[in-house]
């Protein structure tokens, strides 16, 4: 036997999950937000493909607003700006 066995934590069998609850509402919340943001993004995307340049930029500063660590829509953003010159 491990010397110190006694402190080892319980692992739990490949397949199975702890019962650890329903997400936080905090991460849930989190979660929304990065699924609206992402959907922001794609309607800015589509915004763009058709040249609509000013509803792109809307699009892309909600998600932006809705997460601001979405890297992807600030990019997308000042890239869409550009075409405003």
């Amino acid at each position: 036997a491990l010397a110190g066995a006694d402190s080892l934590p319980t692992l739990i069998p490949a397949g199975e999950f702890a019962n650890v609850g329903p997400l936080s509402s905090d991460v849930s919340e989190a979660a929304k937000k990065v699924d609206r943001a992402m959907r922001e993004k794609e309607a800015g995307n589509h915004s763009y493909g058709s040249e609509n340049f000013l509803a792109a930029l809307m699009h892309y500063s909600n998600a932006i607003k809705l997460f601001p660590q979405y890297v992807a829509s600030l990019n997308a953003f000042y890239h869409a700006v550009s075409h405003l010159h």
